[in-house]
């Protein structure tokens, strides 16, 4: 698992959001994102690459199962523990701070109760979404045109269990330590693109 400090680092992708340490440069970078990748698994690496470095939400999702992951259908049967991670991913802005003053198990348990719906979401001229998995845990990717010539695109990883799974790298790892119950890894990237120009 990496440290708070760690996780501020970033990896540079074409149209993608950089974060950088404030006295790392590209070396730093570049060194640190290849040291990592001695030690994680294809598809925890892939999933920086994947969101952010793809230019279509198609090529983006292509590319995850090319690495494993699985994309879920409107009538996939999730575990419990799928259910579970993918309430977490619904929680990354709570987990930040902005709870609304609600407690975390209140959140978390209208989060549960939204979960399924994520599978049948489907697809507007504004708005594309996908759920995957793959054995170690789940992974949602939104993308939404928030301004035209202006896309949003934004992945969010849980592990299934509370056991911790390869952070991913490029991603913003969010401390979830203090929080019972919460998955060891949660994890999310946003990044900016031009609009699609190809479907």
């Amino acid at each position: 698992m990496r440290t708070a400090e760690q996780s501020e680092k970033g990896c540079a992708r074409p149209g993608g959001i950089v974060r950088t340490r404030r006295n790392g440069g590209h070396r730093a970078i570049a060194f640190g994102v290849f040291a990592s990748l001695l030690f994680i698994t294809p598809a925890a690496a892939d999933i920086a690459t994947a969101c952010a470095g793809t230019s279509t939400f198609p090529d983006a999702v292509t590319q995850l199962e090319s690495e494993g992951w699985t994309v879920l259908t409107r009538d996939s049967d999730l575990t419990e523990a799928q259910v579970d991670a993918l309430a977490w991913t619904l929680m990354t802005g709570y987990l930040a701070g902005d709870d609304g003053g609600e407690d975390i198990a209140t959140l978390l348990d209208l989060q549960r109760r939204s979960a399924p719906g994520l599978l049948a979401r489907r697809d507007t001229d504004t708005t594309k979404s996908r759920v995957l998995t793959d054995d170690d845990g789940v992974l949602t990717i939104v993308q939404t045109r928030t301004l035209p010539g202006r896309v949003e695109r934004i992945c969010r990883f849980a592990t299934t269990g509370n056991a911790a799974a390869d952070a991913p790298v490029g991603l913003t790892i969010i401390n979830t330590t203090e929080v019972d119950g919460a998955p060891e890894t949660l994890a999310e990237i946003t990044t900016v693109l031009t609009e699609e120009t190809k479907p």
